[in-house]
């Protein structure tokens, strides 16, 4: 098996009081924006979230009231009703032509405040009559991570839970005769053992094969196969507080595809994907 690399920043991120190793790299892994005002017409506000579980939140705001403090604050709920408030940045100044615009760094406890729990939720900028706000949705974005990498996955606008990811071996699986159905002349059996790992004290998330894809260097995407590969075989359920979870999926590909190597796609909400490198598949494990 190859080795794990660690993808998560050291000293961030605890787990069941556990600190997890240094990070190696840094991905993004999301992307929030807020549109300010009707239409957007008060400028953006957009949230990024990394690999690591920290992140930024950027204020990109215009047409406000020169010179005037606005604070900087997120909430459940809508703009209409804002609900709690889950988040207070330093409040910022509005310049002569009534423009803010401020990057704020973010830990992973205020990314975790953010998006630990499911549901709707608002920027808004000041308050009273010069307060402007827009609810965050979900952009999509691709980030390509090493075989190995561990990655802190955030839950997406509305449902699921924070869960740690890692794609931990490629390998390339020879059926046997006791085996259900073999692959086709020309095809053969690939296996990818991944780990899924709770992050989240309060929320469940569900996991299942099928949100894995496999994509070849010409762009071809295979699904899991329901012939025979690996075991222990990834199943579907769900993972709770806490929760941790292995296995292998396994997908039917073009003999001649193999050599040049694959990613694999993990898309296990709307608008979110992950993607690891995997290249080519190791030999078959010896049994």
């Amino acid at each position: 098996m190859r080795g794990k690399i660690w993808a998560l920043a050291f000293g961030l991120l605890l787990l069941a009081g556990s600190v997890l190793p240094a990070a190696a790299s840094v991905g993004t892994v999301s992307i929030w924006q807020a549109r300010l005002g009707s239409g957007g017409a008060n400028g953006t506000v957009t949230i990024s979230t990394n690999s690591s579980g920290t992140g930024t939140l950027s204020v990109s705001a215009k047409r406000l009231r020169a010179g005037t403090s606005y604070a900087v604050a997120a909430y459940r709920a809508t703009c209409s009703r804002p609900g709690s408030r889950i988040l207070s940045l330093a409040a910022q100044r509005a310049t002569s032509a009534g423009v803010i615009s401020k990057k704020f760094t973010l830990t992973a406890s205020q990314v975790r405040a953010l998006f630990a729990v499911a549901g709707p939720r608002n920027l808004r900028l000041g308050a009273g009559s010069n307060a402007r706000c827009g609810a965050f949705s979900v952009l999509p974005v691709t980030t390509v991570m090493p075989l190995g990498a561990t990655v802190l996955v955030p839950p997406d606008t509305f449902s699921g839970a924070f869960h740690i990811h890692t794609a931990l071996d490629f390998v390339r699986y020879l059926p046997d005769e006791s085996d259900f159905g073999q692959p086709d002349p020309g095809k053969l059996i690939v296996s990818v053992l991944v780990d899924l790992e709770s992050f989240d004290v309060t929320n469940s998330t569900t996991y299942n094969p099928f949100n894995y894809t496999l994509r070849d260097r010409q762009g071809y995407e295979y699904d899991p196969t329901f012939l025979s590969g690996q075991e222990p075989e990834l199943s579907s359920g769900e993972l709770g507080p806490d929760g941790f979870v292995r296995g292998w999926v396994s997908f039917e590909v073009p003999e001649h595809a193999a050599a040049a190597g694959f990613r694999l796609i993990y898309a296990p909400f709307y608008g979110r994907l992950l993607t690891v490198e995997l290249g080519a598949p190791d030999p078959p494990l010896a049994v």
